[in-house]
């Protein structure tokens, strides 16, 4: 089995949990996650399977989208509302305020990482820290929301969409929105709706796969990586070349798709390699081989 599923995780599990059940599922097909959900996170988890697993570092870049529940007028150590409270008085704002802080947030940011996250400070988790009692110095990170949307008021309970890059944290993005409006937030509830080209509405559940049907759900290894260019492989003398890793040269192929870095190398329909493109002397060389002689 080699492919990849657009899981839908839902709330209650940790991520692995989620890659450990599709691995029974699969008989024990290797498996693994792109982009950790929390477990209290619902929405998509794409799992890859078998030879796909060796992809998983080119999809951890996706941008992704949330919808998210922001609660107003509380504060809590992890910055949601699953953690212990340090701070709580009422929110009484205007929903022309809320609409403007929230708007303030769209572009190029600086997050401070949570204090209850996996980042790795000399050598732990920033968790670690946290559950030591040491509040550990921590430096901004930048990142992109492309789109920021309110989509509900009601009372002190603000839904809002987001579409964000890779490392943005959507809890601390409710809590810095709390501390703009001068009553502090917490996230409430936390599902993704996009990740790269997944997206929720294609999403399938643990109760859909069953083993009748495992294969229906099993989207090819090379999908998510149709933004790299694409190789096509003249013949077998170059099938050849390719399946034992060699260079290929002007010769060996033609490209059906252009683009800069990583190139998908194609023999008939058959996805073959990934390689380097080097456009200086035309030719590519291969980081990974998927198919065997």
């Amino acid at each position: 089995m080699d492919g990849i599923i657009n899981l839908y995780k839902p709330e209650g599990i940790t991520s692995h949990d989620a890659v450990s059940a599709v691995r029974k599922l699969f008989m024990g097909t290797k498996a693994g996650h792109t982009g950790t959900l929390d477990p209290m996170a619902s929405g998509v988890l794409p799992v890859c399977l078998g030879k796909a697993t060796r992809i998983t570092e080119y999809l951890l870049s996706n941008d992704k989208r949330y919808r998210c529940e922001m609660t107003l007028g509380i504060e809590t150590d992890t910055q949601d509302i699953w953690g212990s409270i340090v701070m709580e008085r009422k929110a009484e704002l205007k929903a022309s305020q809320i609409l403007e802080a929230v708007s303030d947030f769209k572009g190029n940011i600086a997050q401070i990482p949570p204090l209850y996250s996996a980042i790795r400070i000399n050598g732990k988790r920033l968790y670690e820290y946290a559950r030591a009692g040491k509040n550990i110095q921590r430096e901004p990170r930048n990142v992109k929301i492309y789109h920021i949307d309110v989509l509900s008021i009601q009372d002190n309970k603000v839904v809002l969409d987001v579409e964000c890059s890779k490392g943005t944290y959507i809890r601390t993005l409710c809590h810095d929105i709390g501390t703009k409006l001068g009553c502090g937030a917490v996230m409430s509830r936390l599902e993704r709706t996009v990740s790269g080209p997944f997206r929720i509405e294609d999403a399938v559940t643990l109760e859909e796969i069953t083993v009748q049907t495992e294969e229906q759900f099993l989207l090819p290894m090379d999908y998510p990586l149709e933004y790299m260019g694409k190789a096509i492989l003249n013949g077998k003398t170059s099938l050849k070349k390719a399946l034992n890793g060699r260079i290929l040269n002007r010769d060996d192929f033609s490209i059906q798709k252009e683009r800069k870095g990583l190139y998908r190398v194609y023999y008939n329909e058959n996805f073959i390699a990934l390689g380097n493109f080097n456009e200086a002397n035309q030719t590519i060389k291969l980081k990974k081989v998927f198919r065997s002689q």
